[in-house]
């Protein structure tokens, strides 16, 4: 079911959400940073970056509870609607 999920998500996300994404490692992430930079110095622009570690802010939703709670709100929509 996660594969599932993955592959789905993956496919909507747009390209500028690289950070989850199985196909872009750090290294390009790195990569980029550095373009980014050199490009600042170069036309003498400022720059500014922030960077948070989103797995420990947003990562604490239990996996194996989600189809439950899922299922509880399918059954209750039903039950509502009947």
């Amino acid at each position: 079911m996660i594969n599932r999920l993955e592959s789905v998500l993956d496919s909507n996300q747009p390209k500028e959400q690289a950070g989850s994404r199985r196909s872009v490692s750090t290294i390009d992430h790195i990569h980029t940073i550095n373009q980014l930079k050199e490009k600042c110095l170069k036309y003498i622009i400022p720059l500014s970056m922030a960077f948070m570690d989103y797995e420990q802010a947003f990562d604490s939703v239990e996996i194996l509870s989600v189809p439950e709670h899922c299922r509880n709100k399918e059954s209750t929509a039903t039950t509502s609607n009947s």
